[in-house]
């Protein structure tokens, strides 16, 4: 199992977004199909139902599973999670 991070400028057209990842696994030898998961913000154009980052990738593989705002899921969880702890 691998993960691959790919930092990409949120300014860029979602078709630029979209190659840059299908660039990065053909780099690496890896085919779309081979995909699972895909992090990303909750944008619009990230995860919005008409061209979307999302449309698109889940067009070559519908098996994808997107998931949006992780970082900001994991930070409200821990926050959340240190409001109940007593402190030692």
């Amino acid at each position: 199992t691998e993960i691959y991070t790919l930092s990409l400028h949120d300014a860029l057209p979602i078709l630029a977004m979209y190659q840059g990842i299908k660039d990065v696994f053909k780099t690496h030898g890896i085919p779309l199909s081979n995909c699972v998961a895909l992090g990303v913000d909750n944008t619009n154009s990230n995860v919005g139902c008409r061209n979307s980052l999302k449309t698109k990738i889940t067009a070559d593989n519908p098996s994808v599973y997107v998931a949006g705002c992780v970082c900001h899921i994991l930070h409200n969880s821990g926050k959340k999670g240190g409001e109940i702890l007593k402190v030692l």
